[in-house]
């Protein structure tokens, strides 16, 4: 077992006239993988200690470290195709 998080981001977005415009990446994502998962340890990171000391919870350094040592890996994958595969994929995780 292993902690994770789903994610669902919108492959387009709302034009200026409120209509829905799908993103031009042909088949490529915005960002390389390997730096948002770079990005995501760190801001999730920054977050979690935050959140830690404000509980007034202290984390051994040990712990830490060893969290940043993990590889953490952002899974990418093309878009749902439509509403319809959105819902199904969100089944299998409800």
């Amino acid at each position: 077992m292993h902690p994770h998080v789903h994610c669902i981001v919108p492959g387009g977005g709302l034009t200026a006239k409120n209509k829905w415009k799908d993103a031009q990446g042909n088949g490529k994502f915005l960002f390389p993988v390997k730096a948002m998962s770079i990005l995501f340890r760190s801001k999730f990171m920054a977050q979690f200690k935050a959140n830690m000391d404000l509980q007034g919870l202290v984390i051994p350094p040990e712990f830490i470290s060893k969290l940043y040592r993990l590889k953490w890996v952002v899974f990418t994958k093309s878009s749902f195709a439509g509403p319809k595969g959105v819902i199904e994929y969100l089944a299998r995780y409800s």
